[in-house]
């Protein structure tokens, strides 16, 4: 039987990390690629969906190349994401409906506070 690995990816504010890990626990292979932030006005921070999801493949693609690892070899994948970022998706487009609004974002804060 052929060796499975493991693939964490860490998707944050600043980047998207990949992490290919061995039987064994050993790291085999790493990616990382930044995402860049979007400031439409002061207390805003928003990122744009297409990075993200960009970064996070490519990070992956990278962690891959350097493990010398393909994709069917992977048993499972873990994941975290930013805290509270959201966006969403167009149901029958595939495409982002808007920026994603970061957990730094301010722009909420009255309506929490209120509740």
């Amino acid at each position: 039987m052929s060796k499975r690995y493991l693939l964490a990816i860490d998707q944050g504010g600043s980047g998207s990390r990949a992490v290919i890990y061995d039987p064994d626990g050993q790291v085999r292979g790493y990616g990382y690629r930044p995402v860049g932030r979007v400031y439409p006005q002061p207390g805003w921070v928003e990122q744009r969906p297409v990075a993200i999801a960009r970064s996070v493949a490519e990070a992956i693609q990278e962690a891959l190349g350097r493990a010398g690892v393909r994709g069917n070899e992977l048993l499972a994948c873990g994941i975290t994401s930013q805290r509270d970022t959201v966006f969403a998706w167009h149901a029958t487009s595939g495409r982002p409906i808007g920026n994603a609004i970061t957990w730094q974002d301010l722009r909420t804060a009255p309506m929490v506070a209120a509740l």
